[in-house]
């Protein structure tokens, strides 16, 4: 603030500490499982979106709970 004073608040529930939302983490599930779309062109497809994710990331989240 102005004064130099801090406002805080309370990150939504569905982050669960993850950087990443679950519409992201959907939208990568979808994309692989659904559209057959490869992770090096999903990785690229993300980056042109401005998702700033690494392919290791990535890579987790479509073998994560499988």
């Amino acid at each position: 603030m102005p004064d130099g004073s801090y406002v805080s608040g309370q990150l939504p529930d569905g982050l669960k500490g993850c950087h990443f939302g679950n519409d992201l983490i959907s939208f990568i599930l979808y994309q692989y499982h659904h559209q057959r779309v490869n992770q090096p062109l999903l990785l690229k497809q993300l980056l042109d979106f401005g998702v700033e994710l690494s392919r290791i990331r990535l890579s987790q989240f479509i073998t994560d709970n499988l």
